[in-house]
């Protein structure tokens, strides 16, 4: 498992999720394909979920090549480019 150095709490809370209900604490996450562990933070794993459930509204609404899932496809690359900016790492361990 890799720690994380990021263990603030609300530590970079993305402005454009303020709606949203953060975790109360992080946790460690594994990547279902590589078996490999990374420990998220609160804000971290909030928009790591988020991202986990977008991927799946999108394959369940006829994939990335239906043009009705836009909007989605649009939510998601926004907190991926987050997760990518705010912690490099996790995001190579768990999202790449």
């Amino acid at each position: 498992m890799i720690k994380n150095k990021n263990k603030n709490k609300n530590k970079n809370k993305p402005k454009w999720l303020e709606n949203m209900s953060f975790r109360e604490e992080g946790k460690v996450v594994k990547n279902p394909y590589t078996n490999q562990e990374y420990e998220l933070n609160n804000v971290e794993l909030t928009v790591y979920e988020n991202i986990m459930h977008l991927s799946s509204l999108i394959e369940r609404k006829g994939g990335v090549f239906n043009s009705a899932t836009g909007t989605l496809q649009r939510k998601m690359a926004k907190q991926l480019s987050w997760f990518r900016k705010n912690n490099p790492q996790a995001y190579m361990v768990l999202l790449d």
